[in-house]
C-alpha cells in the first residue's frame, strides 16, 4: 500500500510520535513480512522530527505554511496527492484534518482522520477553522478514529451522527540500559546518582499542569529534601517554569531538561513517573513511562484513571498540589511498592497498548477504505 500521514508540524508531541511508531512499525513488517508497504509524511510546519522519520524508511514532504489558505502550499498538496497516487491519506491536527479530508475528495484518495485532545490551545484557536474543520470530517472524512474514550466523548457532539472509533494509544517497547549508563545518566541530571529522582515528560503548555507539579515538589521536599525533579520538553512557559523554581528555591532540585531524544534512557534512569495535567486524552508519556516499569503518579483527566488503576498507580483530582505531594511521598515512602506497581504497569501496556497490534488494525482499516 502507498499511505500518506499528514501533519500540522514535526515538533515533539504525542501525535508526531505515533506517526514515529508507526514508521517504525510498518518497517519492521515489511522487513518481517517482505511487503512494500509505503510510507510518506506530508508535514505543514517545522520538521524537526524528519530524520528520524526517514531513518524508518518514510518519505517526508515539508510545505512550511502556518496559513490554511496559502495558494502556493495548498497547489503543492494537490500536486503531491496527485502524484503519488495514495492509496490512503490519515490527517492529524486541525488544519491536515481540513487539508487532508477536502484534497482527498478532490482526488479520490479515502481519508482518516485522529483526534487526539481534549484541550485546545487558545493563541490558535479560530472559530472559524474550526467550523470549517467540523465541515469537513462530517462530509468528506471516511473513518474517524480518537486516541482515547474521552476524547471520543468530548468531540462527538460536534460530529453529530458520525461514527467516532476508539483506537487507544499504543506504546513502542522502552529499552533497558546497563546500570553504568542508568548512575551516568542520573549524575549528569541530579549531580548525585544516589537521589530520589522524580520525571515528567511533556510540552510545557497550561494543560499540563507543570506549576503544580513544582508546587507539589516543594511540599515533598520538606519530607524529602533530597528528591530531584527533572521535567523533559519545551514550550512557551519555559520562561514562567524557570521563574518559579527560582522563586521556590529549587533551582538546585528541579531541572528543565528542554527538548531530549533520550527519553526511554531518562525513563529507565528515573525513579518515579509524576502526570500532574488539568486536560489530556490518553497521554503517551504516561504509558510509555508504565512500558519503562516506574510506578505512575497521575491526575484524574481524560483516560488516565483508567490506565492508571489502584494496582498500577496513583491518581490524584486535578489542580490540587498537595495531593500530588501526599501520593509521591507515599511511594518513596515504600520502595516495595513501587517497584510492585511498575511491573504491574509495564505487563498492563504491554498487553493492551501493544504497538503492532496497532499499526495491523490501521493497515486492516487502511485496506478495506483502498
Amino acid at each position: 500500500m502507498n499511505i500518506a500521514h499528514m501533519i500540522d508540524s514535526l515538533t515533539v508531541g504525542g501525535a508526531q510520535m505515533l506517526i514515529l511508531t508507526f514508521a517504525k512499525m510498518l518497517q519492521q513488517i515489511n522487513l518481517e513480512h517482505s511487503t512494500q508497504h509505503k510510507l510518506a509524511v506530508i508535514n505543514l510546519g517545522y520538521a524537526l522530527l524528519q530524520e528520524s522519520l526517514e531513518a524508518h524508511g518514510a518519505v517526508v514532504y515539508t510545505l512550511e505554511s502556518d496559513r490554511l489558505l496559502s495558494p502556493k502550499e495548498n497547489l503543492a498538496l494537490l500536486q503531491i496527492l496527485r502524484r503519488e497516487q495514495f492509496d490512503v491519506i490519515h490527517t492529524h491536527l486541525p488544519r491536515s484534518n481540513i487539508l487532508g479530508s477536502t484534497f482527498g475528495a478532490l482526488t479520490g484518495t479515502p481519508s482518516v482522520c485522529m483526534l487526539h485532545s481534549t484541550w485546545q490551545d487558545p493563541r490558535t484557536s479560530n472559530p472559524r477553522r474550526d467550523q470549517l474543520e467540523t465541515w469537513t470530517l462530517q462530509h468528506f472524512a471516511h473513518k474517524i478514529f480518537a486516541v482515547g474514550y474521552s476524547v471520543a466523548e468530548v468531540h462527538q457532539p460536534r460530529l453529530q451522527s458520525k461514527v467516532i472509533e476508539i483506537l487507544l494509544n499504543p506504546v513502542d517497547e522502552i529499552p533497558d540500559i546497563t546500570s553504568e549508563a542508568r548512575l551516568k545518566l542520573r549524575a549528569e541530571i541530579t549531580g548525585d546518582a544516589q537521589r530520589p529522582l522524580l520525571i515528567a515528560v511533556g510540552r510545557l503548555l497550561p494543560p499540563k499542569g507543570y506549576e503544580d507539579l513544582l508546587s507539589a515538589f516543594a511540599i515533598l521536599r520538606k519530607t524529602y529534601p533530597d528528591t530531584f525533579l527533572a521535567i523533559a520538553g519545551t514550550g512557551f512557559l519555559q520562561d514562567d517554569l524557570a521563574r518559579q523554581i527560582e522563586q521556590s528555591g529549587l533551582h538546585s532540585h528541579a531541572r528543565l531538561l528542554g527538548t531530549r531524544e533520550d527519553v526511554p534512557a531518562l525513563l529507565k534512569a528515573a525513579d518515579i513517573f509524576v502526570n500532574s495535567s488539568h486536560w489530556e486524552g490518553l497521554p503517551l508519556s504516561v504509558l510509555e513511562a508504565m512500558s519503562a516499569g516506574l510506578p505512575i503518579v497521575a491526575t484524574d483527566v481524560g483516560d488516565i484513571a483508567q490506565v492508571v488503576s489502584p494496582q498500577r498507580g496513583i491518581v490524584v483530582p486535578p489542580h490540587q498540589p498537595e495531593r500530588i505531594a501526599q501520593a509521591l511521598i507515599q511511594l518513596l515512602n515504600s520502595p516495595d511498592q513501587c517497584l510492585t506497581l511498575g511491573e504491574a504497569g509495564k505487563a498492563y501496556v504491554a498487553q493492551e497498548h501493544n504497538a503492532r497490534a496497532w499499526t495491523q488494525r490501521l493497515l486492516t482499516c487502511y485496506e478495506k477504505l483502498a
